[in-house]
């Protein structure tokens, strides 16, 4: 499964398209799902007017972003994030 949206974003001019989730089950791995999945993913970001795709990954996940990267895809940064008591 793949899932995207498109929307204006602050740092970025025009509309982009987020690649939000993609999952393929691990025994179907390998087998081109995915790249068809995020193929799919941009032509409907696209036909809404993205100019740029994007996707977030952890820092753990080293195949993912080989995978990304194979797709066309490059690094732009890094996120980062603060825990609030109680969340």
């Amino acid at each position: 499964m793949a899932g995207a949206f498109v929307s204006l974003i602050y740092e970025e001019d025009g509309l982009v398209g987020r690649l939000l989730a993609l999952s393929v089950d691990a025994e179907e791995q390998g087998q081109g799902i995915g790249a068809a999945l995020v193929e799919r993913a941009e032509q409907w970001m696209a036909q809404r007017g993205a100019t740029m795709f994007m996707v977030n990954s952890g820092l753990q996940r080293g195949d993912a972003h080989r995978f990304y990267e194979h797709l066309g895809y490059t690094k732009k940064g890094f996120s980062f994030r603060k825990m609030v008591a109680g969340g």
